[in-house]
């Protein structure tokens, strides 16, 4: 029988967690390094003035240009997050790297679809801290730096035919949840609790690395939150999987509310977001609450050798 007040264990890798993490920030640099100059080298080649076209970029701009955007974005996307990953993967874990990224153990559905469903929870909890995140003063670069990118995600979430929709819940849904999941919980957050012997903390650290890597700093605290309950998700089952699932519900869910209803209703930065009924807000957070003690609960009354039994390498 497991003791339910304890997390599931962690894995038993080789190589020493400050190593691990100092490798990792080493290559997400060195790769964001090789991933400018690949984006540089497409748009020569399809014509384009990459400054000239980021500045005029927005929701008015053609198909051909947002498509263009799409693919910017997604070699972005590769070199600073698969690459490293696959390279920590190559170098350090090798034939163990499903087992090291805890990916090898086949998801159950009920708890991806609690995960999911968590995550959507905290829609209204991130609006509020999004509300409490603009009463902070920000100097005028944050603000110039946060106009600009809401510009762009913008011009991104117009979508105006089905392929266009396929093409943004692949880059802006499924992508990053694959490749942010595998560096900020399963190679940071795990070494970081390796690290520091704490998986709160772990979870923690995590979120505000996770946040602040974005740069998006008027929705600062509502990354952090949304990066926590990944961490906790991940913390609390041990299998990757169930992070990358609701990490991909999360940002589906708004790129298919832009495509059916706007691009003005998928982003979190809008001004109506002010007036989020209050009700809602407290029913969401109770349910919120209520949904994490549960997934605690049915997270804690499996056992290790339970769960790798349903390993994919069967």
């Amino acid at each position: 029988m497991p003791n339910s007040n304890r997390p599931l264990p962690l894995l038993d890798l080789p190589y020493p967690p400050g190593m691990v993490i100092a490798l990792l920030l080493l290559l997400v640099f060195f790769c964001m390094l090789l991933g400018q100059g690949a984006i540089l080298l497409t748009a020569w080649a399809a014509g384009y003035d990459l400054q000239t076209f980021l500045s005029s970029f927005n929701a008015m701009t053609g198909g051909g240009e947002r498509n263009f955007f799409r693919l910017i974005t997604l070699i972005n996307h590769l070199f600073t997050f698969f690459v490293p990953a696959l390279a920590i993967a190559v170098l350090l874990y090798r034939r163990d790297w499903l087992r090291s990224f805890q990916l090898d153990v086949r998801p159950e559905g009920r708890l991806l679809g609690l995960g999911a469903l968590w995550i959507v929870l905290a829609f209204p909890l991130a609006l509020l801290t999004y509300s409490l995140n603009k009463a902070l003063p920000l100097p005028d670069w944050m603000v110039q730096l946060e106009d600009s990118t809401n510009s762009l995600i913008e011009g991104f979430l117009q979508m105006d035919s089905p392929w266009e929709l396929i093409a943004t819940l692949f880059v802006m849904a499924l992508v990053p949840a694959i490749g942010e999941e595998m560096v900020f919980r399963g190679i940071l957050q795990q070494n970081l609790e390796r690290r520091l012997r704490s998986g709160v903390a772990a979870v923690w650290l995590g979120a505000v690395i996770f946040s602040a890597f974005h740069l998006q700093f008027q929705g600062f605290l509502p990354r952090v939150l949304l990066g926590a309950t990944l961490g906790y998700l991940y913390y609390w089952t041990r299998n990757l999987w169930i992070s990358i699932g609701a990490h991909f519900a999360n940002n589906a869910l708004q790129v298919l509310a832009a495509y059916f209803w706007g691009a003005e209703m998928a982003q979190l930065e809008t001004e109506e977001q002010d007036s989020m009924p209050w009700g809602l807000v407290v029913g969401c957070t109770i349910l919120f609450g209520g949904l994490a003690w549960h997934l605690y609960q049915i997270t804690r009354s499996s056992s290790p050798e339970a769960i790798e039994t349903q390993s994919f390498e069967e």
